[in-house]
């Protein structure tokens, strides 16, 4: 008798000291989990078994769960109104931009971004040279591309009542290739557009820029993206037979690339919906 009370007592220990600085999870079907709390998510809570392999991660629903209940005693709530309100206005993951004021400068540019896991999303951006406006160089024709992949900055915790349902929007930091093709009508002094002193030129641009913005997503339905860059591009000119070869020619539809030294800068302001 006395060692069956000892094992119980030896078996109540051991089960304290394995609750003993765990988290909790309880779920709205009031079955509760012990666990290591790693993060709260947009959608989901990221945890792990102590004692399960280190690379052992799951993830449970929030709309499965009513609260957690961190080591220290602090409780985080999952209101079932805060639920469906967040499931009636559905997440965007995809949105469509138009550089704005692109067609003012000789171009009309198109952006598609596409959320690829929290935090993180790729871009893809077209312009087509010419189509604007007003061109700066005359009779220009051609194609700008661009890729980045965006690392965008959110909150790793969730307060009571904070809902974080837009992947794509708030700040963030942009690696981005840009490669551009046009022709145009270059000259000694092409603004007077004397036909005896146009030259047509191809002109083969690049760059490589770090571009930090932030973007903004409105009623869910408007979105906003304001952006500045800097980086390293080269352009090159094809020869005339006078020898110019228009190394002072710094704007490259969508960026500048400086005429003696390689540095790169590009900034701009689009507007466009998010989709689904």
């Amino acid at each position: 008798m006395k060692q069956t009370k000892l094992i119980g007592v030896l078996v109540m220990l051991l089960s304290a000291q394995f609750l003993f600085g765990q988290d909790i999870i309880l779920k709205r079907n009031n079955e509760i989990m012990n666990c290591l709390i790693l993060n709260i998510e947009e959608d989901a809570v990221k945890y792990k078994f102590p004692g399960h392999p280190v690379d052992s991660i799951y993830f449970i629903s929030k709309d499965a769960v009513s609260k957690v209940v961190f080591e220290n005693g602090i409780e985080l709530r999952f209101d079932k109104d805060d639920t469906e309100i967040e499931g009636q206005v559905p997440a965007r993951t995809s949105a469509l931009k138009m550089e704005f004021l692109s067609p003012l400068s000789g171009n009309t540019t198109f952006t598609y971004e596409r959320k690829l896991e929290r935090g993180r999303s790729i871009e893809g951006t077209m312009g087509i040279i010419g189509l604007g406006v007003y061109a700066p160089y005359p009779k220009a024709a051609g194609m700008l591309l661009k890729a980045g992949y965006k690392f965008i900055f959110v909150p790793d915790r969730f307060q009571h009542g904070l809902q974080y349902a837009q992947p794509l929007k708030g700040s963030y930091l942009k690696p981005e290739i840009m490669i551009g093709y046009y022709a145009a009508d270059f000259g000694y002094n092409y603004y007077s557009y004397s036909s005896t002193e146009k030259n047509r030129v191809s002109v083969i641009s690049a760059a490589l820029q770090l571009v930090m913005g932030k973007q903004w997503i409105i009623d869910n339905t408007l979105l906003l993206d304001v952006y500045a860059g800097v980086g390293y591009g080269f352009a090159s000119f094809s020869k005339l037979n006078d020898g110019y070869d228009y190394i002072n020619e710094v704007y490259h539809y969508g960026y500048t690339i400086g005429a003696e030294i390689p540095v790169s800068f590009s900034a701009g302001f689009k507007i466009g919906l998010p989709l689904k």
